[in-house]
């Protein structure tokens, strides 16, 4: 075989790869965007860059222990409450909120066996006084 023809396989081989990699792309369904509002949500994101701030002088700790989140308010003699936004970058259909109140000096545990296991961002937003806080913390159940 000379060198023409193969170059010629070689270009129909390349050919061939894209035009597969364009049916893929095109036939692929749930594409979810990460936030529906995600235009309002990025012109308010200096409020989020002060509640983040806020939250770090906090002592409200968030963590998850197998298929559990453990909400602990150990810092405040005052009862915290708050929400955690669960969301699955993966689904949208799995995004959910659950709202919570932590006793001073408390921990709460909410269940989370609903959830099918794979990656999860916690979004949790609560008030410490008069100020708004937020803390963000990435999971894998």
């Amino acid at each position: 075989m000379n060198w023409g023809n193969k170059i010629a396989i070689l270009y129909i081989s390349f050919a061939c790869l894209m035009a597969t990699m364009v049916v893929l792309a095109i036939n692929q369904k749930d594409i979810f965007l990460v936030q529906t509002d995600y235009y309002k949500q990025e012109i308010a994101y200096q409020d989020r860059i002060e509640e983040i701030r806020n939250a770090r002088h906090s002592q409200l700790a968030v963590f998850t222990m197998g298929r559990e989140l453990q909400i602990s308010n150990s810092g405040t003699n005052n009862p915290l409450s708050g929400r955690v936004v669960i969301y699955r970058p993966s689904d949208a259909k799995l995004d959910d909120t659950l709202f919570f109140e932590v006793a001073a000096k408390g921990t709460q545990i909410l269940p989370l066996e609903k959830y099918p296991t794979g990656f999860y961002k916690l979004m949790v937003t609560w008030m410490e006084g008069n100020k708004p806080c937020y803390k963000e913390s990435s999971t894998y159940l």
